[in-house]
């Protein structure tokens, strides 16, 4: 993901129409996905299985380190959304107005 990708991510600007999938914000679709798997098992069959079993153990470290980190990080998602920030901005939505979020001016 790039930096621009990451970053219109981490400040929840909006993405309509074909932006999310075009930018890589979000997985893409497949119908049935059955002939994208196959290629994906058979391009893994055929490589380099040295490299495949490295690659697959570095991940999997990365993941096993990672771990608490995303949980942590999913802890604080759900607490921003036990805030009074959530009903502002739902607010400022369906006003079709810019939001004035509590937390940003104090008030929280």
């Amino acid at each position: 993901m790039t930096w621009q990708r990451s970053n219109k991510l981490e400040y929840g600007q909006p993405c309509a129409g074909r932006a999310p999938a075009s930018s890589g914000c979000s997985a893409p679709s497949l119908d049935g996905g059955r002939g994208e798997a196959l290629n994906v098992a058979q391009t893994l069959a055929t490589g380099s299985q040295t490299a495949i079993r490295w690659t697959k153990r570095a991940l999997n470290n990365w993941l096993r380190t990672a771990g608490p980190i995303f949980d942590q990080s999913a802890a604080y998602e759900m607490l921003t959304f036990m805030g009074p920030d959530v009903a502002e901005g739902t607010a400022a939505l369906r006003e079709k107005r810019e939001p004035r979020f509590p937390s940003a001016t104090g008030d929280s």
